[in-house]
């Protein structure tokens, strides 16, 4: 069956293939050096300090691993790691939805200041030495709380939630419109497609005459 379409230009094909292949020697020198490490930890440690690895290992040996998994700290961090996001997660779009909720109420007390308050967090830090001496006057020194805590709430989803909510009726109809002409849009494109594969079916079909 034949296929219609754009017709491609000879630069077109040019620059996609110039495009393919930057791509893909940006990607082997993006993900030659994990490869690397990893063939590295499952070959045997002796045979590696040889040198000469490249894209497969030589000696397969697994004891690298299981020398990680006997490690107590290499356990402790990875339940960490997990509790991070089963504590954190839930706690972190709750507490967040409900300042959000709250920002959107314009007959909250001092409403401007706490906006502002906000916003200016997410712009300006206190830097590394202030969030240390906060944290350490909040006991979160060597706690796990320290993983929750300070990131229980992102502003800027927030601040996305805040503008959305206060979206008026006119922004919101604009809204609609804009999207409503980009559909028609992409309508009358798939029919001027149609039309066209048909002209092209009509002019490749033998006539009687």
């Amino acid at each position: 069956m034949k296929k219609y379409g754009i017709k491609r230009t000879k630069s077109d094909i040019a620059m996609d293939t110039i495009c393919v292949i930057f791509l893909t020697i940006l990607f082997i020198i993006t993900f030659y050096p994990f490869w690397y490490v990893f063939i590295a930890s499952i070959n045997d440690p002796m045979d590696t300090m040889k040198g000469g690895l490249s894209l497969l290992p030589r000696v397969l040996n697994f004891s690298a691993y299981g020398v990680i998994m006997k490690d107590k700290e290499f356990l402790n961090s990875m339940a960490v790691s997990v509790l991070r996001v089963i504590v954190g997660t839930p706690l972190s779009v709750l507490f967040t939805s409900m300042l959000a909720y709250v920002l959107t109420k314009k007959e909250l007390v001092a409403y401007k200041f706490w906006r502002k308050i906000f916003v200016f967090t997410m712009y300006f830090g206190g830097g590394i030495i202030p969030t240390y001496m906060v944290y350490k006057s909040l006991g979160l020194i060597d706690n796990f709380a320290v993983y929750i805590v300070p990131s229980i709430i992102s502003v800027y989803s927030v601040s996305y939630t805040h503008l959305r909510a206060h979206e008026t009726d006119s922004y919101l109809v604009c809204r609609l419109l804009l999207e409503k002409k980009k559909n028609l849009l992409e309508k009358k494109k798939k029919n001027h497609r149609n039309v066209q594969m048909h002209v092209h079916r009509s002019l490749d079909t033998p006539h009687p005459w």
